[in-house]
């Protein structure tokens, strides 16, 4: 790597540890049901199962738009969620040690999205 790339700096293992073991983890209300809406009309499902911060916008899984989230209101009763949202283990976690912004987002409250 030469001096003109960009590398992402690497956050040391000890430093996740003391961030993570700081992290209040709440399970959500088993009702927090969000869907997510691209412009071709796919919707993603999603619920939560712990308390915290998610994106206004995701990537449609279906053609790849950007989808919108319709802020908990659930436009699709007939279909169930497909994704939940979620705090990561402490080794989840630590997978992350070269992207710190989305050490950043886990610390600050936000959750990582997974296939149920």
């Amino acid at each position: 790597m030469n001096d003109y790339q960009h590398r992402e700096p690497q956050i040391s293992e000890r430093e996740i540890e003391r961030k993570y073991a700081k992290l209040e983890i709440k399970l959500a209300d088993p009702n927090r049901i969000n869907c997510y809406r691209c412009p071709n009309g796919h919707i993603r499902k999603t619920i939560d199962i712990h308390h915290g911060v998610t994106p206004m916008f995701l990537s449609c899984d279906i053609c790849g738009t950007q989808s919108t989230s319709t802020f908990y209101n659930d436009v699709a009763p007939d279909i169930k969620p497909t994704y939940e949202w979620f705090v990561p283990s402490l080794s989840e976690t630590k997978k992350f040690k070269r992207n710190a912004a989305m050490l950043d987002h886990i610390f600050n409250g936000g959750l990582e999205l997974r296939k149920i």
